[in-house]
């Protein structure tokens, strides 16, 4: 845990130079061509033509800085999960039998593929105001059935494909695909698997993936759940609704 914690400190570092340098550079060239204008009298078209200039050059600037800094940001908050996460959730019911599958589909979710492997369902989300704002938002369950899925998979990313180009989902302009896998001990192992997610998120656009392990022999349920302060509200959404899915009840 103190890798963990110097690596966030480094992150938070990073985090204050980009932003320091974006606003920095913004406020200077702001700051110089009033000066400029004002003080020494320059030519208002000759300092629009050179400032024209520059605006172009912070642009492109900016956007390969801030690609830098999305990258970051994941990465701490990411770190920042690791470093605050819950203990495993203790559940009364257990889950992988009819009356759960039932349960998920009294939550609104359609069944769209129930195989062998894995069992795949999904809601579309336009608008819910229960826990916070959401909208325009497809969820996805995938629910392994053997002893390992592989939820990157072609298969898988076909079904993905398939599921957004029914109905309105794809006006969705946010993913969350919550996975499941069933293991008969929750050891470290399985936790280590439940703690490889994606959260992504750029230009109003972003996909969370959230593994979810459960340990049938306990029944015990663990996911990457903070303590405190949730990544996005799009994640702490995905949150509730994996502690909707597996009764989890706070």
């Amino acid at each position: 845990m103190g890798i963990e914690k110097r690596n966030i400190s480094t992150l938070m570092k990073k985090r204050f130079k980009t932003l320091f340098f974006i606003n920095f550079t913004l406020i200077a060239l702001v700051l110089s061509f009033l000066v400029f204008w004002q003080v020494f009298s320059v030519s208002l078209d000759l300092l629009l033509s050179i400032y024209l200039v520059l605006a172009v050059l912070y642009l492109v600037i900016l956007t390969k800085v801030k690609q830098k800094a999305d990258a970051v940001d994941m990465e701490y908050k990411y770190l920042h999960l690791l470093d605050n996460k819950k203990e495993p959730y203790e559940i009364n019911k257990p889950l992988y039998d009819q009356t759960w599958y039932d349960h998920i589909r009294s939550l609104g979710f359609v069944s769209y593929y129930e195989g062998s492997d894995y069992k795949v369902f999904y809601q579309y989300i336009k608008t819910d105001r229960s826990t916070s704002v959401i909208k325009n938002t497809l969820i996805t369950l995938v629910i392994s059935m053997g002893k390992k899925t592989d939820f990157y998979s072609d298969s898988l990313d076909k079904v993905h494909k398939s599921i957004l180009k029914i109905d309105h989902n794809n006006k969705a302009k946010r993913q969350i695909v919550l996975q499941f896998e069933n293991y008969p001990v929750l050891n470290k192992e399985a936790k280590d698997n439940a703690e490889k997610i994606i959260n992504f998120k750029a230009s109003g656009f972003s996909i969370i993936h959230l593994s979810v392990a459960y340990g049938s022999n306990s029944n015990l349920v663990y996911y990457l759940d903070p303590i405190r302060k949730y990544p996005s509200k799009h994640y702490y959404y995905a949150s509730q609704m994996i502690k909707k899915v597996v009764y989890i009840d706070e």
